[in-house]
């Protein structure tokens, strides 16, 4: 079974690095590139699920939350700290510290450290 993680952690991988090859040479935020590379966290859920159960998109789901919820309160207590923002996103954003955009990459983050965590035997 380890080898259903490693071949999604790779598929993963690849996804990226192919969204990165597509989008490059674009200056812009674009629909079609964020498409795709939202793509890949949703292949790597759906893989896994197939071999592991419908637990993983449970997993997958409570990661892109608390994902999203850690990163949100992060900025803006570096906000409220610093006197400025670290980043601000401005796609579908909550208050400039997080976006619903990232989501599926939390979820994706989520279900890369399960596969790292099962192939170590942690």
């Amino acid at each position: 079974m380890n080898n259903v993680y490693l071949y999604s952690v790779i598929a993963i991988v690849l996804m990226f690095i192919f969204a990165y090859w597509y989008g490059r040479k674009t200056k812009e935020w674009r629909w079609s590139e964020y498409l795709f590379m939202a793509a890949a966290p949703f292949i790597g859920m759906i893989t896994l699920a197939y071999f592991e159960g419908t637990r993983i998109i449970t997993f997958f789901l409570l990661s892109a939350l608390v994902g999203f919820i850690a990163e949100f309160l992060l900025g803006l207590l570096c906000e409220k700290t610093l006197g400025r923002k670290l980043w601000i996103y401005r796609k579908l954003s909550l208050g400039g510290h997080s976006s619903l955009l990232s989501l599926p990459f939390w979820g994706g983050a989520g279900i890369i450290f399960l596969a790292l965590a099962r192939l170590l035997n942690l």
